[in-house]
């Protein structure tokens, strides 16, 4: 998850624009709540369909594809207008 973080922090600000301070605080944010709030979350959730996982890997899985997501999410709304 961590390496998806990083690079999160480095494309996120980019995609957001504006001034850079604001833009790199604003992607921090983004990127905080998914690994501290639905990163955990996710990981339950995956847990359930693959009890086979230990709770810090499916939490990892969670948190790298929801990571992804968030920069997707910026590049789609950066797209669309």
């Amino acid at each position: 998850m961590w390496p998806a973080f990083a690079v999160g922090l480095l494309v996120d600000p980019i995609l957001i624009g504006g001034d850079a301070a604001g833009a790199l605080l604003e992607a921090a944010f983004f990127q905080i709540i998914v690994v501290a709030v639905l990163a955990p979350l996710g990981g339950l959730a995956l847990r359930r369909a693959r009890p086979d996982l230990p709770r810090i890997v499916a939490a990892d899985y969670a948190g790298a594809a929801l990571l992804v997501a968030v920069t997707a999410a910026l590049l789609a709304a950066n797209l669309a207008g």
